[in-house]
């Protein structure tokens, strides 16, 4: 008989188009367990506990742990500049090693102009030499530890300086470093092949006849962009191990745990705003790779991201840290997994803190704009997206250009209230610094200048 996770699972599932799910859930000192669909879409073979998937953005994660735990015995200082490890960064006069810190990189605050997957990935494929020419010849946007971006070139930076100062290959030293003293052997993508009865298929959208399509797996090792993007895989069950391993206070006697210095690092709180801010409440612990506070958006707000969800696979933790989620698919459907991740968790572990779609967002138009005048911007940066984006502004409105497509229009009400309509699910929210006690947002813009 199907148990109330299993079935709850299979509901959500029939409004999904994902072909297969793998769920471990540790809540309320209970375990859940649920896997659905196929392995690959159109297949066969079923998804079960031992389905192996891509864990491909989760590594940035794993190179938070280990660059922390490096730091705690004092083989890397947080403070120095990236150069003192990889010196071709600081070589030449555009060189930007000389005056970023490690710190600035594992938070997400190097200030460049990043790039993304699909620029900078093929690039990083190739060498090396690459991702230190991109570094250099980038844009110098914004002061290093003031501005919140997700981008994957610093974490391909930070892989190098993992192996360069460990001396081993990247993926044998997360290997070692953290998943091994777990008890986790981590997987491959080519060798899982080799087992259909568990090789959980990636798959991209076939935009023209809408369905899922297995895509091949073209990693090559050794690649320097495995510090974004990585061919490692593991179950449901190894990810949620991990979770574990993060939220145990204190220890389990005889079983490993990481220590104090590296999940106070690794862990933001969002807690509760009074009603007058926002009826949303937002009090979920995420995993952010690194933190040291917040950093500040230009228009006064912060940033903050959870960095324990990948492409294909998502570990998210319950605000008082009694529960922990880990979800696994085998399609890069991040709609549908919030979803069920939210839903999961609303449900079996207590958490309210769900954000509800928000279709606006409210700011002083002014403010937001300020220095500029619509007529001059040339760019806005989203907190969340690699690259400044072309955006077309009248007098009272502006409309932000993402992948070709009109995505969000921001405009003014006679109440000089900037206010976002979006044209996709966006999960925006609120929440509070827990350093400065300000209100936050978990997206950032930054209006640019036109230029020429």
């Amino acid at each position: 008989m199907a148990s109330e996770f299993e079935n709850e699972l299979g509901r959500l599932m029939m409004q999904f188009t994902t072909p297969g799910v793998s769920v471990d859930m540790l809540a309320k000192r209970k375990r859940h367990s649920a896997h659905m669909g196929r392995l690959t879409a159109g297949g066969a073979l079923p998804v079960t506990k031992k389905a192996r998937f891509a864990t491909v953005c989760l590594i940035k994660l794993l190179i938070a742990i280990d660059l922390l735990m490096m730091a705690e015995k004092g083989e890397i200082d947080l403070d120095a500049h990236i150069a003192d490890y990889l010196p071709e960064l600081g070589q030449g006069p555009k060189a930007k090693g000389r005056f970023l810190k490690v710190r600035h990189l594992l938070s997400h605050t190097g200030g460049y102009r990043s790039f993304t997957t699909q620029h900078l990935l093929p690039l990083a494929h190739e060498s090396w030499q690459n991702c230190v020419s991109l570094l250099h010849d980038t844009d110098q946007l914004f002061e290093p530890g003031t501005v919140f971006d997700d981008d994957h070139l610093s974490h391909i930076i930070l892989g190098q300086m993992v192996e360069r100062v460990r001396g081993r290959p990247l993926l044998d030293a997360v290997g070692d470093d953290v998943l091994r003293p777990l008890g986790i052997v981590p997987g491959n993508r080519t060798k899982d092949a080799e087992q259909p009865d568990i090789y959980a298929s990636r798959h991209d959208w076939n935009r023209a006849e809408k369905k899922w399509e297995p895509e091949p797996d073209l990693y090559v090792e050794p690649d320097p962009a495995f510090g974004a993007i990585s061919h490692l895989s593991m179950t449901s069950a190894d990810m949620l191990r991990l979770g574990e391993a993060l939220l145990a206070v204190p220890p389990a006697a005889g079983k490993f745990c990481f220590s104090q210095f590296v999940k106070d690092r690794l862990f933001s709180e969002e807690v509760r705003l009074p009603t007058e801010i926002t009826p949303m409440r937002i009090t979920r612990w995420s995993v952010r790779a690194y933190g040291l506070g917040m950093a500040r958006f230009r228009d006064g707000h912060c940033g903050r991201l959870t960095t324990g969800r990948g492409h294909n696979s998502g570990l998210v933790f319950d605000k008082n840290r009694q529960s922990v989620l880990a979800c696994a698919m085998n399609t890069p459907n991040v709609w549908e997994r919030e979803v069920l991740v939210n839903t999961l968790l609303a449900k079996f572990a207590g958490d309210a803190s769900i954000v509800p779609e928000a279709k606006a967002l409210d700011l002083d138009f002014d403010e937001f704009l300020h220095p500029f005048t619509p007529r001059e911007l040339g760019g806005v940066y989203l907190g969340f997206t690699p690259e400044p984006i072309e955006i077309f502004a009248g007098p009272r409105s502006f409309i932000v250009r993402i992948d070709k497509e009109d995505r969000y229009q921001f405009e003014a009400t006679s109440e000089n209230r900037l206010v976002m309509l979006a044209r996709m699910p966006v999960p925006f929210g609120l929440f509070q610094d827990p350093v400065s006690r300000r209100p936050c947002l978990t997206m950032g813009m930054h209006p640019f200048k036109k230029v020429g």
